[in-house]
């Protein structure tokens, strides 16, 4: 499916939004969030 790619589009922004509050660095890249949890 090519909808599949995109199926945890949602849960990603959450991600992102809860990481900026914590406060986090991260990088997008094609679909993928790295995180650096060095922070914690």
């Amino acid at each position: 499916y090519e909808d599949d790619k995109y199926a945890d589009t949602d849960a990603v922004k959450v991600s992102k939004r809860i990481l900026k509050k914590a406060g986090v660095s991260f990088r997008k890249t094609d679909h993928c969030v790295n995180v650096d949890l060095e922070v914690i």
